[in-house]
This record gives C-alpha cells, sequence and structure tokens, in this order.
C-alpha cells in the first residue's frame, strides 16, 4: 500500500483504524467568533485552519486560534458533544474555555504544530495547482497521496489523485429490478 503522508501526517485512513475523535473550538485574534468542529485527526485539521487551505467561515473570518478540544472515543459521543456545543450561548462557551485555559492561549504547539511544519505546509501548498488542490477538497470521498518526504524541509509539488474506473455494468441506466414472480412464469 503506498504512503498517503506527508511529514508524517496522514491524510487517509484507509486500512488503519482510529479510534481517536476530537471535539475542538476555534477562535480568531480578537475572540470574536467560536468556531466548533469535530475530526478524527486534530493535527491535520489545524493545519488546514492555519493555511488555510479549505474555503467558508474559518478562512473568512480568520478562526484559527485553538482554544478548547475534547477527545473522545466513539464518533458518535464526538458529533453528539459538536451538536451540543453549537447550541450554547457564547457565555457557556467562554466559561468552558476559560475553566481550562484561562489566558486563551492559542493549544497548537501542544499538539506539535509548530511555525516550522507550518512554513513547510504552506509551501508544499503554495507549490501544487489550486486546481488539484480544490478538487481533492471538494471531494471528501478521494484519497490524498502526498509525496513522503524524511524532512519536512524538502517537500515534492505533486499531488497525485486517484482515478477510479468505472465499474463493469454501470454506465448509462439503471436497469429496473426483476419481479421474482416474473421470473417464474419465464420458468414455465
Amino acid at each position: 500500500m503506498s504512503s498517503r503522508t506527508w511529514c508524517g501526517i496522514s491524510f487517509s485512513n484507509r486500512g488503519k483504524m482510529n479510534y481517536n475523535f476530537y471535539v475542538y473550538i476555534l477562535t480568531n485574534k480578537h475572540r470574536t467568533v467560536f468556531y466548533t468542529g469535530v475530526t478524527n485527526n486534530l493535527f491535520r485539521r489545524i493545519i488546514e485552519h492555519k493555511i488555510k487551505i479549505n474555503e467558508g467561515f474559518t478562512n473568512d473570518y480568520n478562526v484559527n486560534r485553538l482554544v478548547h478540544y475534547e477527545l473522545f472515543f466513539n464518533i458518535k459521543d464526538a458529533i453528539a458533544r459538536e451538536k451540543q456545543l453549537k447550541k450554547w450561548r457564547r457565555l457557556w462557551k467562554m466559561n468552558l474555555i476559560e475553566k481550562n485555559n484561562a489566558n486563551w492561549d492559542d493549544l497548537t504547539e501542544s499538539l506539535g504544530v509548530t511555525a516550522k511544519i507550518l512554513d513547510s505546509a504552506k509551501t508544499f501548498f503554495k507549490k501544487t495547482p489550486a486546481i488539484r488542490i480544490a478538487s481533492v477538497l471538494e471531494s471528501r470521498k478521494r484519497r490524498w497521496r502526498l509525496p513522503r518526504s524524511e524532512d519536512c524541509g524538502h517537500i515534492s509539488n505533486k499531488l497525485q489523485v486517484p482515478t477510479n474506473p468505472p465499474r463493469p455494468g454501470r454506465q448509462g441506466k439503471r436497469q429496473a429490478p426483476t419481479n421474482p414472480s416474473d421470473n417464474r412464469k419465464r420458468l414455465q
């Protein structure tokens, strides 16, 4: 199986079972906006937020400071907690954050996301054609095949997106399902 990692970050969970799920809260520099999300790879997801790969709310409002996260071992529990936090009032979220992170520090370095890693990721995604990155990001069903690098200083500029060949017998219109009573009539 080919490697789907870039600087030790796995961009595909195929073939591996990950039972760690994270609910996280991001904010901007001025703490005016909160974003609550869920992921199975917090390290990768924070890098995506920091280098602004994904277009949307977090990119528009510059929401990239990790101020709170929680670990779960069941995806259903993580999603339920995310939904619960999204319904919370702003003051409740602020109290939750201040309980564990009184100074509102950015927790990304505690996860191991350093400035060197962020610079390397920015360089990689800057060199990669934007159209190909966008097509990969729009379709989360596809696997990322990123070049392997022993040290994060040298990153190749090729992103290989696998092409899925069409399945035989699936081209064109679907055939109507056969009725078992029709099969009996044919056999008589």
